[in-house]
């Protein structure tokens, strides 16, 4: 050590600052100052010291005992120095801000207990500086401080030390500090005012004195003052005894009103705890609960109404207290005493005093039974009606699946009949033709030469009965169909199209294309008929393509023409079923009863008709094809 204490110094240490002290200050580096030469002196002196203080104050503090020559880390080594930070002991010696005696005594007799045996001087006090009562102090928590204060005293008793507490005063500013400031200074054996006054000179020091008395005496007289406030209270109390009497009466009235509401109605106050309920709460509980002991609610238990269970404590009474935000309209089932359960809307608002805090809340609910009864009514009855409507549908579905598979039944005997009478028409009338040309044609070298003229006309005319009679029969359903295919009564019946109708038709087919199964064959022959009919009744095109597509489990057919398009409305008279004038139901019906998907696409710039027909296992059997 290269700077020791004069024996003055030492001897001022010892006598005015052993014992329990407070220290008071205004400013950090006085206070660092003062507390540099208490705690120096004892480690100087060959004494331990211990401090209890915030980060800031032991780093100002040793910096300051380095200024002094003292080796701290010398100190700390040894065990004399023990430098401790206040929060984190006091987080040890009083859990939840409150100070405990047995553990303060253990925590802080065992730093002291180590201090001792370290010090070099034996039986010496130790120097100890303790800032965890104004820890508490600044946390507002004054009673705690005090009660720390008692603890320190308390443990003197075992313990030989010398402690220097300290306080700033601006912990002490406001007028209801005072029994604070003056419960801190009985709990020690010694005051240090703060150095505003210790710096002072005697004269000043009297000056000082003077104008402390000057505050006394004016705080008597606002203590007079007071005495006549006090007087004027009592007068303002007569009348608040009379206005308290108006309030009686309003309350009457009041209560008058709320035990005859037709709606029950309960109050509770912050707590949750029943203070009153009228009448009708007391019939729909089915019981009278206990005011002032029972809380939430008086039913026996609540329920939400998909029947989970709902416990008073999670009620909306719950949140209203808590959040003062009133809860509207809120439905459960209360349980009563003998088991059964009644349906109710419940209505909560939070009570609220003057100053705006809550008091407490009002709840007001009503039976609805009757009204469940009457939704039950209507529910059962629209189901009812819902069961009546589905059968409706049920029953439409099947007439419709009927009349579809009649209008397929129809369709396909109209082709075997257009089959039969092609037949007919080539086997038959076509022969009988052909026979009367033969016969004519015999006739011809035994005509006069004046009937040449009128048998070659006869022989034209029956060319031309031939020739119509061969189409009109292919027309109703070509032998090519039958013979070859698809393939090529389609190619016969565009090239037909095309002469007669001037429209350029382009035909797009795959390959090799071997057969179709028959009934797909018949339809998307029947389908291109009608297409191309309409593309020559309605379209105006100059031209026209057919394409046909065969994959290995679908056939896809697309006629598309480039004229003006096919209004919207008529393409959903086709698509509802119903004949739209150019056999759009005709069609669909038929694609639909092979299974497939029957699509009009039309625009300003044209039409389309696409047809998808899966090759389903009952209908591929009839013979081979290649895509």
């Amino acid at each position: 050590m290269s700077t020791s204490l004069s024996p003055s110094v030492t001897q001022m240490y010892k006598n005015r600052h052993s014992g329990h002290v407070v220290q008071f200050y205004t400013d950090h580096d006085a206070l660092l100052d003062s507390l540099s030469r208490f705690i120096g002196s004892a480690l100087v002196a060959g004494e331990a010291a211990v401090v209890l203080a915030t980060e800031a104050h032991r780093e100002g503090l040793a910096q300051r005992l380095k200024t002094r020559g003292i080796d701290t880390a010398t100190a700390i080594q040894q065990g004399r120095y023990v430098p401790l930070d206040a929060a984190a002991i006091l987080s040890e010696v009083a859990p939840n801000g409150t100070p405990d005696l047995a553990r303060f005594a253990e925590v802080i007799g065992q730093i002291l207990a180590r201090a001792q045996r370290a010090a070099a001087v034996k039986e010496s006090r130790i120097a100890v500086f303790g800032e965890m009562v104004n820890v508490l102090l600044m946390a507002g928590n004054t009673v705690a401080a005090i009660q720390l204060e008692q603890f320190w005293n308390h443990l003197a008793a075992t313990h030989s030390f010398s402690l220097r507490c300290a306080y700033p005063m601006e912990g002490f500013e406001r007028a209801g500090d005072r029994v604070a400031f003056v419960g801190v200074c009985a709990e020690h054996t010694g005051v240090i005012p703060a150095e505003s006054y210790t710096e002072l000179n005697e004269e000043d020091r009297l000056r000082r004195i003077a104008y402390l008395q000057q505050q006394a005496q004016a705080l008597e007289a606002e203590v007079t003052h007071s005495q006549k406030v006090k007087e004027e209270l009592q007068r303002s109390h007569v009348e608040l005894q009379q206005t308290s009497s108006a309030l009686r009466e309003s309350e009457e009235r009041y209560r008058v009103l709320f035990r005859s509401l037709p709606v029950a109605v309960f109050v509770c106050d912050r707590n949750a705890v029943i203070q009153d309920y009228n009448q009708r709460a007391v019939e729909l509980w089915g019981r009278a609960p206990q005011c002032g002991v029972e809380r939430h609610c008086g039913s026996v238990k609540l329920w939400l109404p998909n029947g989970v269970f709902l416990p008073h404590t999670q009620s909306p009474m719950v949140d209203v207290l808590r959040t003062g935000v009133a809860a509207k309209n809120v439905e459960v089932f209360i349980e009563r005493p003998d088991g059964s359960r009644l349906p109710v809307i419940a209505n909560f608002a939070a009570l609220k005093n003057t100053q705006g805090e809550i008091i407490g809340a009002v709840t007001a609910f009503e039976d609805i039974t009757e009204r469940k009864r009457a939704e039950q009514a209507l529910c059962e009855s629209e189901v009812r009606l819902r069961t009546a409507n589905e059968e409706l549908e049920s029953l439409v579905q099947r007439r419709t699946s009927a009349l579809q598979r009649l209008s397929a039944k129809l369709m396909r005997l109209k082709d075997e009949e257009h089959r039969k009478i092609a037949r007919n028409l080539h086997d038959s009338l076509g022969q009988y033709l052909a026979s009367v040309k033969m016969n004519l044609d015999l006739l011809t070298a035994h005509v006069p030469s004046d009937g040449t003229a009128l048998l070659s006309d006869a022989q034209d005319s029956l060319e031309k009965c031939i020739i119509e009679t061969r189409t009109i029969s292919h027309l109703l359903h070509p032998p090519l169909l039958d013979e070859a295919g698809f393939a090529s009564a389609a190619r016969w019946f565009v090239e037909s199209f095309a002469k007669r109708s001037g429209i350029e038709s382009r035909l797009d087919l795959p390959e090799r294309l071997g057969r179709l199964p028959e009934r797909i064959e018949v339809d998307l022959f029947r389908i291109l008929q009608e297409s191309l009919t309409n593309v020559h009744r309605h379209s105006g095109t100059s031209s026209v393509e057919i394409q046909l597509k065969v994959s290995e489990n679908q056939v896809l057919l697309k006629v598309r023409d480039f004229g003006r398009g096919m209004p919207a409305e008529l393409i959903q008279v086709g698509a509802n079923g119903r004949n739209g004038g150019v056999g759009l139901s005709g069609m669909r019906e038929r694609i639909t009863d092979l299974g497939g998907k029957f699509e009009v696409q039309s625009d300003p710039h044209g039409t389309a008709i696409v047809v998808a027909v899966p090759l389903t296992e009952q209908a591929s059997g009839d013979s081979a094809y290649t895509g």
